[in-house]
């Protein structure tokens, strides 16, 4: 992916204890898999409220988003 990601927190996963983000420029999502405890408290809001991830060398890319079909 060539791309300068800009990424958004939209989601926890709980069972593996990382910070779900998805990128608004190529539709890519990836995760934050070391979160704070301050950051992983945080990820509780992101299903209602998104907010900028910054940390770009802190996200593991794991594939693209599926596109809606609707």
């Amino acid at each position: 992916m060539n791309c300068e990601h800009e990424w958004w927190v939209f989601s926890t996963a709980i069972a593996d204890v990382c910070l779900m983000l998805y990128c608004s420029k190529c539709n890519a999502y990836g995760t934050v898999d070391d979160p704070t405890k301050a950051e992983w408290a945080a990820g509780f809001y992101a299903p209602s409220d998104n907010y900028r991830w910054c940390e770009n060398d802190r996200v593991h890319i794991r594939g693209e988003m599926p596109e809606d079909e609707g």
